[in-house]
């Protein structure tokens, strides 16, 4: 394994893992250090084993693709993200890369666009469909540097309560288990949620983890572990 990097790859289809495998055999850049097939195994794997590279599937039962990157990225802020998926949504992408991928592929892409993902990310780089500059990922995500208006000040504002909440909803946990986690009913979850959405002038959930994960605020749940 001397000077070659170690790829985690992370989907719920065993064929796809089998297929990512089989194209980085063909090299002998990269070594496959293991795989998973949900997320919270992932991060258990991830801290384990410290790949250089995550190659992530988005879809898996017990946490989505973005929740994972974002969690990746906190837990092991060392390793690439790639994301492979078939979707090809712009905003989906976008939300990719703000929740930290330095790299999406779509899972119809030729082998030799994987090897070649893989090389770019692994030496810092970002990778859409070919390498971008780095300026070029932020104009797509929006993450320039913040004004007073929009950046962490405003979460300054926010209530220990609603912080609290902000953090669970990012998680992707629903206001019921919200409300058993904190003592509180899922009325009064909803109630912060809205306050929470109004003082930083976010729409969504999604606006919301993007938030979070641009301005490093989402705790790792170390019990994920």
């Amino acid at each position: 394994m001397a000077g070659r990097k170690g790829i985690l790859i992370v989907d719920e289809h065993p064929l796809f893992r089998e297929g990512v495998k089989a194209t980085i055999a063909r090299i002998g850049t990269f070594v496959v250090l293991g795989e998973a097939g949900k997320a919270l195994e992932a991060l258990r794997l991830a801290v384990e084993l410290g790949p250089n590279i995550v190659l992530i599937g988005v879809s898996m039962s017990d946490r989505s693709g973005t929740e994972l990157t974002i969690a990746l990225q906190r837990y092991v802020p060392a390793a690439a993200l790639l994301i492979v998926s078939v979707n090809s949504s712009t905003n989906f992408i976008a939300d990719s890369f703000a929740a930290g991928a330095a790299g999406y592929l779509l899972k119809d892409a030729i082998p030799e666009a994987l090897l070649h993902a893989l090389d770019v990310v692994s030496q810092g780089g970002y990778f859409l469909d070919g390498p971008v500059s780095s300026d070029a990922v932020k104009r797509l995500t929006g993450l320039t540097a913040p004004s007073s208006q929009t950046g962490p000040s405003r979460y300054e504002f926010l209530t220990r309560r609603q912080k609290q909440v902000l953090q669970l909803l990012v998680r992707g946990l629903s206001h019921k288990a919200i409300g058993e986690k904190l003592s509180i009913s899922p009325r009064t979850v909803e109630g912060h949620r809205n306050e929470i959405m109004r003082n930083l002038d976010l729409l969504n959930t999604v606006e919301l983890t993007r938030y979070a994960a641009r301005f490093g605020l989402i705790e790792p749940d170390r019990g994920d572990v």
